[in-house]
């Protein structure tokens, strides 16, 4: 982890992968059985998905069902592809790979884009992960569906995914706290990622330790309010791409994650929206 230093009263927090983030957070010395990310009771596991501990193993270990669950929203896009012209041969290497032949056990679950030419675009996406008490643990799965078939989707048009996950939280007096997990795109870290946006264990129990870390309290009066990253990384750098804000973004509707069906017609209004102007930011 790197500590970056913004202003007087704010840090980024860049982690290089999911096991840096873990890391961090089990070395909590604030950590205790009061803490939210450590306490341990029916209510509170129903709102994170489950104990501190699951959290832990789970990023470690990956979560096989909850890979395998975004298959449908993938599937569900394959349609887009057939309908871009392009010419994909199925081979052992190649640009992407099928999610649904990869989980199948397929050896040949690669695709290669014949029609590529050159250095191709390079297309970043930002997924901020804080979302407030008020949303439910379906509509943040249902999300991560949503990015992932977005990231899936990029790929299999010729496109190079740049995937940020960050969470900023806001608290009192100006002072925010600002985190930036990276994950590898080339090719997807399936396990990596869907833990990270889809999982409330990621939100709820792992970053609220790092919240205590940050906050050097066991027991916070807060963990801080949902709000957007404003560094220039993306939005005052010229360069197109998407941004999945936190749930107190004005653009944020839960209504667009209500079931696996809404999150599919959401990403492909965003893809639609990115194809009329490839010079824009387009919020999620």
């Amino acid at each position: 982890m790197i500590e970056t230093k913004i202003d007087e009263n704010n840090t980024l927090y860049t982690f290089y992968g999911l096991g840096d983030y873990v890391d961090v957070s089990e070395s909590n010395k604030y950590a205790n059985s009061h803490s939210e990310s450590r306490k341990n009771s029916a209510g509170v596991n129903n709102f994170a998905g489950g104990t501190y501990e699951d959290a832990v193993e789970q990023a470690k270990s990956g979560n096989p069902e909850l890979v395998e669950s975004f298959y449908d929203g993938v599937e569900a896009l394959n349609a887009m592809i057939e309908a871009s012209g392009r010419a994909f041969t199925r081979d052992v290497t190649g640009e992407f790979f099928d999610v649904g032949d990869f989980l199948a056990g397929e050896p040949e679950c690669w695709w290669k884009d014949d029609s590529l030419e050159g250095k191709r675009q390079v297309v970043p996406v930002y997924v901020n992960t804080c979302m407030s008490c008020w949303v439910s643990n379906t509509i943040i799965k249902n999300r991560g569906c949503a990015i992932v078939a977005l990231c899936d989707m990029l790929q299999k048009q010729g496109f190079i995914v740049d995937l940020n996950i960050v969470c900023v939280s806001r608290y009192p007096g100006g002072k925010k706290l600002y985190e930036k997990c990276l994950v590898p795109t080339d090719p997807i870290d399936l396990d990596a990622m869907a833990f990270m946006v889809a999982n409330p264990l990621f939100l709820r129990r792992l970053e609220f330790s790092i919240c205590e870390v940050y906050l050097k309290c066991g027991r916070p009066s807060s963990y801080g309010a949902p709000t957007e990253y404003d560094l220039p990384d993306i939005f005052d750098s010229g360069v197109s791409g998407f941004y999945f804000s936190s749930s107190a973004h004005s653009t944020f509707s839960d209504s667009n994650y209500c079931s696996l069906e809404d999150a599919k017609k959401h990403v492909l209004d965003m893809i639609d929206e990115f194809a009329k102007d490839e010079k824009q930011v387009i919020f999620g």
